[in-house]
């Protein structure tokens, strides 16, 4: 038990210590706003081609992993996992050789 102690101090310790503070997703520069709200669409989990998304192969979910679909060349994604991308490309994460058009 004194182990688990020793490690559940240092955990603490790091959490406080912390220079920020911790958050699940980061803000989104603008620009990736601006595509995922202009050029993607919401789809139905149904409607997916695949149960997971192809860049982290979790499956999709309502609540935490909601599925978007590139309108210009109809690839799907998780949302985070688009958007991650997209804040440093502007390209499909399958066609890296194509721009979004």
């Amino acid at each position: 038990m004194s182990e688990f102690n020793d490690i559940q101090d240092e955990y603490r310790e790091v959490m406080i210590d912390s220079p920020e503070p911790y958050t699940t997703t980061a803000p989104y520069h603008p620009s990736a706003v601006s595509f995922l709200a202009n050029g993607t669409r919401p789809i139905d989990i149904e409607k997916a081609p695949e149960p997971r998304c192809p860049t982290c192969l979790e499956e999709y979910s309502d609540f935490c992993h909601k599925p978007v679909q590139i309108q210009s060349c109809g690839h799907v994604f998780g949302y985070d996992c688009l958007a991650r991308w997209v804040e440093e490309h502007n390209t499909c994460p399958i066609l890296a050789r194509s721009r979004f058009d």
